[in-house]
């Protein structure tokens, strides 16, 4: 990696995106070692945060503790990225890349395949000032339920990358590098 990759002057936001058991945590925990190693300063994220008082409400949903309405859990979702939205802003501007495993693109696709309306799943999230720059890796897979909880109510694959693909089409100034990893049937 050059020396100017080193020292950007404001830091990538690399966000891996996609069902649940598809990847994502490893291969961000992948590239986090790999940029460290190299030298670039690096930060791991993990949406939803589950440690703060918004993250904490979406924990109980997501554990079964909680039964919440699907618009309710949306926002809180959203929330739970305008809470840090600070720190995040802080961190790039400092040169800090940021590996993000989920943000806004896999709320809006789950709760769209749930059949929640597109543009309205969108918008708790326009105005936050990122500009997202790297790459978004969506990876599907054919379970996308993991918590096993029956308010996770798990989507098909293709339900997910229909909603992924609308987003990509949707949100064009954004740089996007997608690999798509879709296997349709388990052995």
């Amino acid at each position: 990696m050059s020396n100017a990759a080193k020292k950007l002057a404001r830091g990538a936001f690399i966000l891996f995106e996609g069902c649940d058991r598809s990847g994502k945590s490893t291969q961000a925990v992948k590239l986090c070692e790999r940029l460290a190693s190299d030298g670039v300063k690096v930060e791991a994220m993990r949406f939803p945060e589950r440690n703060t008082e918004i993250g904490k409400m979406i924990n109980a949903y997501l554990t079964c503790a909680r039964n919440l309405d699907d618009n309710a859990i949306h926002l809180l979702f959203s929330a739970n990225r305008w809470e840090l939205r600070s720190r995040i802003l802080e961190l790039l501007n400092q040169g800090t890349t940021i590996i993000c495993d989920r943000y806004t693109f896999s709320g809006v696709a789950f709760s769209s395949a749930k059949g929640m309306d597109f543009d309205w799943c969108k918008s708790p999230d326009v105005g936050k000032d990122l500009t997202l720059r790297g790459c978004v890796v969506a990876s599907l897979s054919e379970s996308s339920g993991s918590s096993g909880c029956p308010t996770a109510s798990p989507l098909t694959a293709a339900a997910l990358a229909l909603a992924l693909v609308l987003l990509h089409q949707d949100s064009q100034p954004l740089t996007w590098s997608t690999s798509w990893t879709c296997p349709l049937k388990t052995p």
